[in-house]
C-alpha cells in the first residue's frame, strides 16, 4: 500500500483536527462548490486501530446526487510500528464517468491491494488535497 505524501498528509491531518468529534464537516470556498469531509467508520486491524474518512464533492444531475469525486481513506495513526502509520486511499468514485473503484479490500482481517490502482488513487489524492488547499478550502 502507498500512503499519501507528507504535504497531503498535513492537509488531511488539518481536516481531521477540524472534524474533531463531529461525523462530518462542510468545507466552503468563495469561488468553488463546497466539499464534505466525513468520518465513515473505524475498526481494529492487525496493524492497530483504523479510522475511515471520505472526502467528496457532490452535485445533482437529473435529481440524482452525484459524487464528483469521492475518495475514501484508511487512516492509521496509532499503529504497532511507525512504518505503517499514514493515510491510504482505498476507493475512488466519479459518477459522471461511471467510475467506482476499490483498490484495497479487507477480507478475513487481511488487506488485499490492487497495487497499480491504489497507487493511482494515492496520486490523485495527493494532487486533489493540494488543489483543495490552493482553492482556499484549507486556511
Amino acid at each position: 500500500m502507498v500512503a499519501i505524501n507528507e504535504k497531503a498528509q498535513q492537509i488531511l491531518d488539518h481536516l481531521i483536527q477540524q472534524l474533531g468529534e463531529k461525523d462530518y464537516i462542510r468545507l466552503q470556498s468563495e469561488t468553488y462548490a463546497s466539499l464534505s469531509f466525513e468520518r465513515i467508520g473505524e475498526f481494529s486491524s492487525f496493524y492497530g486501530p483504523v479510522k475511515m474518512y471520505s472526502l467528496l464533492r457532490t452535485s445533482t444531475v437529473n435529481s440524482k446526487m452525484m459524487y464528483e469525486p469521492e475518495i475514501c481513506f484508511y487512516h492509521f495513526d496509532d499503529t504497532k510500528n511507525d512504518i505503517d502509520r499514514g493515510t491510504y486511499p482505498y476507493s475512488f468514485q466519479l459518477d459522471l464517468f461511471g467510475i467506482n473503484q476499490q483498490s484495497i479490500e479487507l477480507i478475513d482481517g487481511a488487506f488485499h491491494v490492487q497495487s497499480i490502482m491504489q497507487r493511482q488513487h494515492t496520486s490523485y489524492a495527493n494532487n486533489w488535497l493540494a488543489v483543495i488547499k490552493e482553492q482556499g478550502f484549507i486556511k
